[in-house]
């Protein structure tokens, strides 16, 4: 049995990090291109949305497509990221954020053999661009962050503070992957799994901060509470595939039926 990690909390790959919002109006936006068509374009935008200024936004846009030197492989990224800080008053302060990402890609396989590649190979070189996978195999992940950060100053030495987040992030695979090269050494033998990960995080921080002196020594106090609750759901089907000629191959099989 081959099974991934449900862990995707950090798999997705972010293309921006999440930025806080400015006191100053903000505007940039960037675009970027290159090989195996690679096109990136991504928007920047803050600033007040009052005249005192104590309500700023921040939002965040990135797009990215890109194909591969590996036949039939494409990947796209799709990023949003908006924050909004709300300064209540002069001693609380509370930034709500949020973070969406999705990246739908094709699965590509984790190598060639060495035989027909780094070692000779009675039938030659195995092309480079070679996918050993099928072009309906994929691998499509998402990440959906949203939250909360309070700040609250009774006084210039104590203060609240608290934060709750919540993260949902699912995958979506359907692989197909290499398994044994055969002794005519051009026929490899693959498998296929498909399955989705699903796992929901919840976390949150509540604690106080406080400094204070007993004579001529100083003290910091931090009390409070963390609550986490993580929720992870995986499912697997691992089944036989039909096997793939190396040097030339015919796509469009499907997994064999359990027996």
């Amino acid at each position: 049995m081959r099974h991934l990690d449900p862990r995707l909390l950090v798999e997705v790959g972010d293309i921006l990090g999440t930025k806080q919002p400015l006191s100053e109006p903000y505007y940039a936006a960037e675009i970027s291109a290159g090989s195996f068509n690679f096109y990136r374009g991504a928007i920047d935008l803050s600033g007040p949305l009052n005249p005192s200024k104590t309500v700023l936004y921040r939002l965040n846009l990135a797009t990215q497509t890109t194909e591969g030197f590996l036949d039939f492989y494409d990947e796209q990224k799709y990023f949003i990221a908006p924050v909004l800080s709300w300064q209540i008053s002069d001693r609380t302060k509370i930034t709500f954020s949020g973070e969406y990402q999705v990246r739908p890609q094709k699965f590509a396989q984790q190598g060639l053999a060495a035989e027909g590649t780094v070692l000779p190979n009675p039938n030659g070189q195995i092309p480079r661009d070679r996918n050993l996978s099928e072009p309906y195999s994929t691998n499509d992940a998402s990440a959906l962050r949203v939250g909360y950060d309070l700040e609250h100053r009774f006084s210039d030495n104590w203060q609240l503070r608290s934060a709750f987040g919540f993260t949902s992030t699912q995958r979506y695979k359907v692989w197909i992957g290499a398994d044994t090269l055969e002794d005519d050494k051009r026929t490899l033998t693959r498998y296929f799994e498909s399955g989705v990960n699903d796992d929901r995080v919840y976390n949150l921080d509540t604690y106080v901060v406080g400094k204070f002196a007993t004579g001529s020594i100083g003290h910091q106090l931090v009390a409070g509470f963390n609550l986490t609750r993580i929720n992870s759901t995986t499912t697997n089907n691992d089944r036989q595939i039909a096997p793939l000629d190396l040097f030339n191959p015919v796509y469009g099989s499907q997994p064999f039926e359990p027996v």
